[in-house]
């Protein structure tokens, strides 16, 4: 028995719409915005041709704002030890209990903030994306 690929091999390229934030000092004038959203959409089109995509000048791009800016960061998922892990520690007298951990950033009210920031979408288009939707039994988690 081999595996069978049902879908055709070339779909064809279809649009995307495509998102990019740009941070620039609060309170921009009209004419600076539109400095900064000019930059920030040359550099976005250079970036995604890198990758592939091709840019569709005859849409107009979309800009959204202002935004509190707001600090990326990497989250690293620790795994939480296993009984047999925790076993010696807990016969000493050591408590194991959930932590008050959130992900959740405090932001400052915009107003307040040295700088905004601005979302710059563009469509871009690439041969379609292909993914792999579960059959009806895969969703359910088991042979049920």
């Amino acid at each position: 028995m081999g595996i069978e690929l049902i879908l055709p091999r070339e779909l064809g390229k279809k649009a995307y719409r495509l998102k990019s934030r740009f941070v620039i000092e609060a309170r921009p004038s009209r004419e600076r915005l539109k400095q900064g959203a000019l930059r920030c959409m040359e550099m976005f089109i250079v970036d995604m041709h890198k990758r592939g995509w091709e840019h569709v000048s005859r849409e107009w791009p979309r800009l959204k704002g202002p935004f509190t800016p707001v600090v990326p960061m990497t989250i690293h998922v620790r795994r939480p030890p296993s009984s047999r892990e925790m076993e010696y520690a807990v016969r000493q007298g050591a408590t194991f209990r959930a932590k008050p951990e959130t992900l959740a950033q405090n932001v400052t009210p915009l107003e307040q903030n040295e700088s905004w920031e601005y979302e710059l979408s563009l469509v871009f288009i690439r041969d379609t994306i292909r993914f792999e939707v579960p059959d009806l039994h895969e969703e359910k988690g088991g042979n049920r």
